[in-house]
């Protein structure tokens, strides 16, 4: 692609060719659903750049500010706010930072403003939980800083009150910088109908993929292997304004995966994880457990999103018969409870892997990969006993309208969960009956 902006036209012809995981998706109470996709797979860097590829830069205008604003972990009545100072202007151990939220652009009807702090400890980076929000109202929100330099100005909204009539949601995964351009990012950002984000994991990248040297700065980015090179790569990403504006435009509900917490050091994920938390619009839903990330969020009684993170905990733990667990006992507990007392018409479930099978029966041996029934026994279709004990536990709760929403894969499928997918006495490939 050209340096300038793509054509709208264009965009829809031509990103198939990539892969940054973009469906948007529709719920309607109507019970239906309409799924749109497009692909750009669009991984991160350390310190010490001395030649920065095409449309990689810093929000100078905006500076210190020039990772930009983000919003995320949007409640019914409250959402996070984020950014980050660029660490050449914090020139003190504690910088304060101030903060503004109005009902409008020009900041007339403000609705409410304070100051935080921040250091080195958490590099520089900024959360600020904002309460007594209205449901589903876009807000305005800017950062500035004790010299009264003033940040762009983000876009923020709550989740949709109890009868809200539809949703619009973007999912994303597997975003690679080292891959192409992220336009996927800014054709979201401009898409007035979409009211949340959601990514599910490789949010940034811990290496870079060899096959897939597009868009290269130098040196050459190495392998992240602790806390410091972390924040160097989010910082990285951050500089693609593509990125900063789908941040800005929209509010964000992220997941890790296993490119996100890979660090190339035995022992280091935790630093990975806490880079992750930093530098992210993300609030732990359990500020004294790190390694908890899963949660739910609801779009009214329309829809309800329970976010999972089965790439920490499978097969770690076992149930009392022996069978592996994918999601881990504490958090397999938690989803159970989490979906008794649903009373939403969709149920989604967001999580990192392919719930539904991907079979490699019967196909030809040189395509053949995994254990020779399945390409990938890594995700659900490798722990058959439990996903199959969910199914059934899906049926026993009676939910209807779950959706699974998977990353990871750098593929798209739309495909029927079902415990028997080759066996036409239970399941009908044509009708979805089983």
């Amino acid at each position: 692609f050209p340096s300038h902006d793509i054509p709208a036209s264009l965009l829809t012809k031509s990103l198939l060719c990539f892969n940054l995981f973009f469906p948007i998706l529709y719920f309607y109470t109507m019970k239906r659903s309409f799924v749109f996709i497009l692909l750009l797979h669009v991984s991160a860097i350390s310190a010490q750049i001395t030649s920065y590829p095409e449309r990689i830069y810093g929000d100078t205008a905006h500076a210190p500010f020039i990772y930009g604003v983000a919003s995320g972990e949007p409640g019914p009545n409250s959402v996070i706010l984020w950014t980050q100072l660029e660490n050449s202007y914090a020139s003190k151990n504690i910088e304060t930072v101030y903060w503004q939220v109005s009902e409008d652009s020009l900041f007339k009807n403000m609705f409410a403003s304070g100051q935080t702090t921040t250091d080195a400890n958490n590099d520089f980076t900024v959360h600020v939980k904002i309460n007594n929000l209205k449901p589903n109202q876009i807000y305005y929100y800017r950062f500035s800083s004790a010299d009264k330099r003033f940040s762009e100005i983000g876009k923020a909204r709550c989740l949709p009150p109890q009868d809200v009539q539809k949703v619009k949601l973007a999912v994303i995964s597997c975003s690679s910088i080292w891959s192409g351009y992220f336009n996927a990012y800014r054709s979201l950002a401009m898409n007035p109908d979409i009211d949340f984000v959601i990514h599910l994991g490789d949010y940034a990248y811990d290496f870079v993929d060899e096959n897939e040297l597009f868009r290269m700065p130098e040196p050459f980015p190495p392998n992240v292997s602790n806390l410091n090179e972390w924040r160097d790569r989010h910082r990285y990403y951050k500089l693609d304004p593509d990125f900063r504006l789908a941040h800005k435009e929209k509010t964000w509900i992220v997941l890790w995966d296993n490119h996100d917490m890979h660090c190339f050091k035995p022992g280091k994920s935790e630093e990975a994880k806490q880079a992750f938390i930093e530098h992210t619009p993300c609030e732990l839903p359990d500020s004294s457990n790190p390694n908890r990330l899963y949660r739910s969020f609801f779009f009214g009684n329309l829809a309800k999103l329970t976010m999972l993170d089965m790439h920490s905990f499978r097969g770690n733990e076992r149930f009392p018969d022996s069978t592996l667990s994918v999601l881990g006992l504490p958090q397999d507990d938690w989803l159970h409870k989490e979906l008794s007392n649903t009373k939403a018409k969709w149920n989604l479930i967001g999580n990192q892997e392919m719930m539904g099978d991907w079979l490699s029966i019967g196909a030809p041996k040189f395509i053949q990969r995994g254990n020779g029934r399945v390409f990938d026994p890594s995700n659900w279709s490798g722990f058959p006993e439990d996903r199959n004990r969910w199914y059934k536990t899906f049926d026993s709760l009676g939910l209807k309208n779950v959706v699974v929403l998977t990353g990871d894969a750098h593929m798209s499928f739309i495909i029927d969960n079902t415990p028997t997918p080759l066996n036409p006495y239970f399941y009908n490939d044509r009708t979805g009956k089983g």
